[in-house]
């Protein structure tokens, strides 16, 4: 564990084997955080077997104590990507244009990846069934996201549409991640749009859009590139 950076260490050491974690590489500068992994999973267990299962899935707290993996230098072939993850390498794309663009996802060697929710399932329907979701999504805002592993990342995308909020009745972006909307939002097309928020001293940049599956905008992805290229140019983190 001495590899990764000690906010990162501190996270695995303060949460549940059954946690999840997310994939990629902790020392990064970006965060993406999507709804859930999209694995299939019963609904119908009790809470207990299923934290079971939950350490098993590859990037749960139990799999990066064991290191069993380092997805960092292990990157997968596009071709047997998810929508989401090739949605993910083309943004990454679109923030390193200088980068040698190639089949593998390499967005993984400088992007840390994780998920609202730590109950995986396979469509948003499903996940919203799973009698423990709204009591975990809940937990997992009031503790995950507060650590200062999360906290310290200067970029934070939250792929992740509804299942966070910023509006009149709640200010879950706001007041998770100690930032403002800055009032730019842009919409593409029906579904496809993001709102920027940024902290005081404007050194940490969240945008919130929706979940990067399918139907995305090219000129989303573009845009959300370009904004964040430019915000980590003017923190000389852009290499």
């Amino acid at each position: 564990m001495t590899k990764y950076n000690q906010e990162f260490n501190e996270l695995l050491n303060n949460i549940e084997d059954h946690e999840y974690v997310g994939l990629g590489n902790p020392n990064s500068n970006i965060l993406f955080v999507g709804q859930e992994s999209a694995i299939d999973m019963g609904i119908n267990d009790d809470f207990q077997k299923l934290k079971e299962k939950l350490k098993a899935i590859h990037g749960s707290k139990s799999n990066w104590i064991t290191d069993k993996f380092d997805y960092s230098h292990n990157p997968t072939e596009l071709k047997k990507l998810s929508d989401t993850w090739q949605n993910y390498q083309q943004l990454y794309n679109n923030i390193f244009t200088k980068k040698r663009q190639n089949n593998f996802a390499t967005f993984l060697k400088e992007v840390f990846t994780t998920e609202m929710s730590t109950l995986p399932a396979k469509t948003n329907d499903k996940a919203k069934k799973n009698p423990f979701f709204k009591e975990e999504l809940e937990r997992r805002k009031e503790n995950f996201f507060a650590t200062d592993f999360i906290q310290n990342f200067p970029v934070i995308l939250l792929a992740c549409s509804n299942y966070i909020l910023n509006n009149d009745k709640k200010r879950e972006i706001d007041n998770i991640f100690r930032v403002e909307f800055n009032g730019e939002f842009k919409e593409y097309s029906r579904g496809n749009w993001f709102f920027s928020h940024y902290n005081a001293d404007k050194t940490k940049l969240v945008i919130h859009t929706r979940q990067l599956s399918a139907n995305v905008n090219n000129d989303l992805l573009t845009d959300i590139g370009i904004k964040i290229r430019e915000h980590l140019i003017k923190l000389n983190l852009y290499n």
